[in-house]
């Protein structure tokens, strides 16, 4: 009986571990939450080729509203060469950031979408702050996304 009581309660500790949230290395969920004003579901994806490397994704619904934060880190080795092509992405007259890692710019800033693209040493760091609704406004995804980049500098520093 006490073997069975032991095993039923093993399993039980089990199941609510492993139920528990994903752990994003670079940005809380606590802070999420602050980013996106609202409850955050997190999704954490660790890159198959180094442990280092990942993309993090959370995402607020709120009604039919759904707005998502999307950070991917990747460890580059020429880092000329290699960051020169994300930045590739972005418009020449891109603005820079300051205070965020090394050559952090806004890459894209729509209705629906804002990404800033920075590097920490020899990490490349993309931050896609997106909504599904348009009145939320490219000044505010921009923002989010600024944001949450610079948290996420912090944290590879």
């Amino acid at each position: 009986m006490r073997a069975v009581f032991f095993q039923a309660l093993f399993f039980s500790v089990s199941v609510v571990c492993s139920a528990a949230e994903p752990v994003c290395p670079w940005l809380s969920s606590a802070t999420a939450q602050g980013i996106l004003n609202g409850a955050v579901t997190t999704i954490f994806t660790p890159s198959t080729k180094r442990e280092e490397d990942g993309v993090c994704e959370f995402e607020s619904k709120r009604g039919a509203m759904i707005d998502s934060l999307r950070i991917e880190v990747i460890t580059i080795a020429d880092i000329p060469k290699e960051f020169a092509a994300f930045l590739a992405h972005c418009s020449r007259n891109a603005p820079h950031l300051r205070g965020i890692g090394n050559d952090a710019v806004v890459c894209a800033s729509q209705a629906t979408r804002a990404e800033v693209v920075s590097r920490v040493r020899e990490h490349a760091l993309l931050v896609r702050a997106s909504s599904n609704s348009k009145t939320t406004g490219s000044q505010r995804l921009q923002e989010q996304a600024r944001t949450a980049a610079e948290q996420t500098a912090g944290n590879l520093f």
